[in-house]
């Protein structure tokens, strides 16, 4: 049996054999379980905040939460981010030094993931594992993002407005994360392997529900984006290529509220 702290978490409907509880709710009496996996916060990337409220929640609270964790549970399981090797231009490994464009949120995934270097040092934290996701989007994504925008635009086909999306990245539909997450036993970055074309991949899902995307969607291609600058994705010889059908599958679960 696995425990998710953060029950609000987009990846939540793919889990079987699960246990949800609240970050808020957390107490030090959870143990006995395989694998313990801490997903709050996640969704609150787009806010405008100080680094210190995402260092407090990312990072102190992150490490409070381990610390009780950890000795009574198999394995625990964090997030950083893939966004950690957004400056770096090509093929990235786990192994790849950290080259980013600074925010507060990226900040508090690099001090998270020394916190961790840290504590192994010492002894501590030898069952935690911090997994780096390249993007990846489901129906469930908090509609402050750009695919959250997206879905819920050919679910209830509403008219959006939305920046330059005529970008390359690598993104990756949620059950690669979760092959991962089952069987993982070191640090890792999880991504397709290659790079897919935002808008043409838009465009398309529009296309399979017979919506022209002209008609719902508005670029503000004045809203300058800087993944147009750098371009990078994960090196691997497993390349992951169904992402189209993939999304359309969790599209039409989430329309009949199957999921």
């Amino acid at each position: 049996m696995d425990l998710i702290i953060g029950h609000t978490s987009q990846l939540v409907p793919y889990f079987d054999n699960i246990e949800l509880i609240s970050s808020r709710n957390f107490n030090d009496k959870v143990s006995g379980y395989d694998k313990v996996i801490l997903t709050f916060a996640e969704q609150r990337t787009f806010l405008d905040l100080d680094e210190s409220e995402f260092v407090d929640v990312n990072v102190e609270y992150t490490s409070k939460v381990i610390d009780l964790v950890s000795p009574y549970n198999k394995k625990v399981l964090i997030f950083g981010s893939s966004e950690l090797w957004n400056n770096h231009d090509g093929p990235i490994s786990i192994d790849t030094p950290f080259d980013y464009r600074y925010s507060p949120y990226i900040k508090s995934k690099e001090l998270l993931t020394q916190r961790l270097k840290e504590k192994r040092l010492k002894g501590e934290w030898d069952n935690v594992y911090i997994l780096h996701p390249f993007n990846f989007n489901t129906p469930y994504r908090n509609k402050g993002f750009l695919f959250g925008k997206i879905f819920d635009s050919i679910t209830t086909q509403k008219q959006i407005t939305v920046g330059d999306v005529n970008i390359n990245r690598d993104i990756i539909h949620p059950k690669v994360i979760m092959g991962v997450i089952d069987n993982i036993d070191k640090d890792c970055i999880v991504g397709s392997g290659q790079l897919t074309n935002i808008r043409e991949f838009t465009k398309n899902l529009y296309k399979h529900y017979n919506m022209k995307y002209e008609d719902f969607v508005t670029e503000n291609i004045s809203s300058y984006s800087p993944h147009n600058d750098k371009k990078f994705w994960l090196d691997t010889d497993i390349i992951y290529t169904n992402l189209l059908s993939d999304t359309i599958i969790d599209i039409d679960l989430y329309k009949q509220n199957k999921i």
